[in-house]
């Protein structure tokens, strides 16, 4: 496809007209397709995403109060203050837009032809802060997220896009304890969740034509506080490699949010094991998603399965590490990676996975980023 040169130019100062600029410029970019669903947790976390998503049962940080919180209670485990201060993740196109390798321009006619069948996805994630005791099997945290996906379907007739633009602020409390002094622990997480913004399905020529300030107007939606909770089950087995299975059900009974979207519950299973070989800390996992066959439109039992694998050296007492490299499979054939370093308070870290927008029949991946700096102590 040619390319068009986009100008813009920021002629306002305050936070709306910024954030409808960065609007305006990624609904320039496009990535690959369908409308099928991806899991929706709370946070996105570059360990859990580096390892396949396969974190069910792993229950060894701060990272299982979005995968299972009965993994919260960990003893002789320090506690631990963390705050992520830059936390982006986005797609393939939104990379190369970013590095200058393509650009698009809504009044291009060749553009307009080209768009259908493609996707754009940016998400932007902050913790202020997150309050982890692992021995107490309790966490408090309060986060936000403001993620942008646009969908340009597959159409003959009327061009059309699937647009989301949402904030999300959340508020959560969780808590982890054993039951009977079996080696198996319940744990449950409560949500407070306010989100404000628009997922509708428009025609592309009526948003070129509208003003950003008029999307919002029209379509914008700030429904009331809702309140969602997670329950899960994980049990450690007594035994060499630390070996635990784990069970999660995520935002019971599902939450609607009227104008903005809903969250479905999310069912999961998933096995751990852990070792020490030298100095190296390993992690392996595997997570069967959407057992019940709910969730998820397509039928395809391998897309539900996820493995994943941890190398870690210098461990921290609260179980973080001075440097490690995870890797991944989703659907047990899209790799995934990550590394991530801590060098004092500082804890960086960097993910590359896929997701699969595709039918049981045609697979549509999506090539996703995210990288995180924060402080923690």
């Amino acid at each position: 496809m040619s390319t068009t040169k986009y100008r813009f130019q920021i002629t306002q100062s305050n936070m709306r007209h910024y954030k409808s600029i960065l609007f305006l410029l990624f609904f320039t970019l496009t990535a690959s397709i369908s409308l099928a669903d991806a899991i929706r947790r709370t946070h996105l976390f570059t360990r859990a995403l580096a390892m396949g998503d396969a974190y069910t049962a792993v229950a060894d940080s701060e990272e299982t109060i979005s995968h299972n919180p009965a993994g919260l209670l960990q003893e002789k485990v320090e506690w631990s203050l963390s705050f992520p201060i830059l936390w982006l993740a986005y797609d393939e196109l939104i990379r190369q837009a970013m590095v200058g390798e393509v650009e698009f321009d809504f009044e291009d006619e060749g553009f307009l032809e080209d768009v259908p069948g493609t996707r754009a996805y940016l998400e932007a994630q902050l913790g202020f802060p997150f309050w982890y005791h692992p021995d107490s099997g309790n966490f408090i945290g309060i986060g936000g997220n403001w993620w942008l996906e646009l969908v340009f379907p597959r159409q003959t007739i009327i061009p059309v896009v699937h647009i989301e633009n949402v904030q999300q602020l959340t508020f959560e409390y969780g808590t982890a304890w054993e039951l009977w002094d079996w080696d198996l622990y319940f744990g449950t997480t409560i949500k407070a969740m306010k989100r404000q913004g628009y997922i509708v399905d428009v025609s592309i020529l009526e948003v070129v034509d509208m003003d950003l300030d008029q999307l919002d107007k029209t379509y914008g939606s700030e429904p009331p506080i809702a309140y969602s909770a997670d329950v899960g089950l994980l049990y450690r087995f007594e035994a060499d490699w630390n070996p635990r299975i784990g069970l999660m059900i995520m935002d019971i009974n599902g939450v609607k949010f009227d104008g903005v979207g809903k969250l479905r519950q999310f069912n999961a299973i998933g096995f751990a094991a852990s070792h020490y070989y030298e100095d190296i800390h390993f992690t392996y996992s595997f997570d069967f998603h959407d057992f019940t066959y709910t969730y998820f439109s397509y039928k395809d039992t391998q897309r539900r399965l996820s493995c994943g694998v941890e190398a870690a050296l210098g461990r921290h007492p609260d179980n973080t590490s001075i440097f490690s490299v995870q890797l991944g499979f989703k659907e047990l054939r899209h790799l995934s990676y990550g590394i991530s370093t801590r060098l004092g308070i500082v804890d960086t870290s960097l993910v590359v996975w896929k997701e699969n927008y595709g039918t049981d029949d045609e697979e549509k991946i999506d090539k996703r980023y995210m990288f995180q700096i924060g402080f923690m102590f």
